[in-house]
């Protein structure tokens, strides 16, 4: 690939495809491998809607990152993920972890397509400094989420002991 004067930006749109595929996969590896086979059909939404929205709410993410990083839409994006996550009780690490991967993701493909010419380290500084306000963001929403998740259960549990309490009246 040649370019007089490199546009990461350009080039993130150039790449959407492959970058998002990428990252999709990382997204995954926290499953086990029967899971991931599963999830990694992402395209149809209703034999595979946690794959689906996986993959929709990546590709609104990476879209904002690139563009206008509209909060209302990442935080949307974000907790289309992560309510799936923190339903399935993952540690914060293994549920925000999707978004530092984007970095890797992003880097090798510069590597791949750059071998040997400079690719502007500020540009790229400025994505993975938005990559990281992306994670602390993440964060927060998946805290709430599991925070929701413990109101929830402690709700239930009280509910079941009104019911056996009357029961044994």
């Amino acid at each position: 690939m040649e370019h007089n004067i490199f546009n990461l930006k350009e080039y993130l749109i150039q790449k959407k495809s492959s970058i998002l595929t990428s990252w999709f996969h990382l997204l995954l590896e926290v499953y086990p491998k029967e899971a991931r086979r599963h999830l990694q059909n992402q395209k149809n939404q209703f034999s595979n809607p946690v794959g689906s929205n996986y993959y929709q709410g990546l590709e609104t993410i990476y879209g904002e990152l690139i563009e206008d990083m509209d909060n209302d839409r990442l935080y949307q994006a974000l907790d289309k993920i992560l309510r799936i996550k923190a339903v399935q009780n993952l540690s914060p690490s293994q549920a925000i972890s999707f978004i530092f991967s984007l970095k890797k993701v992003v880097r090798e493909s510069l590597i791949k397509d750059f071998k040997n010419d400079k690719i502007p380290f500020m540009e790229l500084l400025q994505l993975e400094n938005r990559i990281d306000d992306l994670a602390l963001l993440a964060f927060s929403i998946y805290i709430d989420c599991r925070e929701t998740i413990y109101k929830l259960r402690i709700h239930e549990i009280k509910t079941k002991c009104e019911l056996l309490e009357r029961v044994n009246k």
